[in-house]
């Protein structure tokens, strides 16, 4: 029974750690691409048709 319990445990916790990762990762890509989006939206600056074109 302690092996069973040992081998769930070392396999819950990657992946875990991944769902985790992976979910802050998309936080973060998330907010960082709306911000983004309204200041290519908001101003005209020098190259925003090219990072327009870049990140679409």
């Amino acid at each position: 029974m302690t092996r069973n319990l040992k081998m769930d445990i070392s396999f819950w916790y990657p992946l875990q750690l991944t769902l985790r990762v992976a979910s802050l990762a998309t936080l973060f890509a998330l907010v960082f691409e709306v911000l983004l989006a309204c200041v290519i939206h908001r101003f005209r600056f020098p190259g925003r048709d090219v990072l327009d074109a870049v990140l679409t």
